[in-house]
């Protein structure tokens, strides 16, 4: 038997569905998952800009009728977060983080020319298109 002898391939276990999505290395799959998350969490995120403004929007939701209303000794007006009065900061805490950690943040991980262009998202495809290492 000499040194040089041939191993045999180690057969790769192929996944199909989502698990073939989440292991992936193929660079057309990462960065449709990058476009999507993306998506997705702009679409989070405006739900949460949404949300503040319908609560800035209802009768007696500003601070100023709130403390108004304290000083005077009457009770509180009616608005539609007024069961929970910590609920618009909860909000914009969300809302920033949303738009900043996960939307933002997934698009300049997965880009280095414009991160404020959905489009440069697909450089993650592009490139190695470009190179013809695909």
């Amino acid at each position: 038997m000499t040194a040089a002898a041939v191993m045999p391939p180690i057969p790769l276990k192929r996944y199909t569905g989502l698990m073939d999505w989440l292991t992936t290395v193929d660079h057309k799959k990462i960065g449709l998952m990058y476009f999507w998350f993306t998506v997705t969490m702009g679409v989070v995120g405006g739900f949460f800009a949404g949300a503040i403004r319908v609560q800035l929007a209802t009768p007696g939701a500003v601070i100023e009728a709130i403390q108004a209303a304290h000083l005077a000794g009457v009770e509180l007006p009616f608005n539609l977060f007024s069961e929970i009065r910590d609920l618009y900061n909860q909000m914009v805490t969300m809302h920033a983080s949303v738009m900043i950690f996960f939307r933002s943040a997934s698009l300049i991980a997965c880009t280095s020319f414009d991160p404020r262009s959905f489009i440069s998202t697909f450089i993650v495809v592009l490139a190695p298109l470009m190179t013809k290492r695909s």
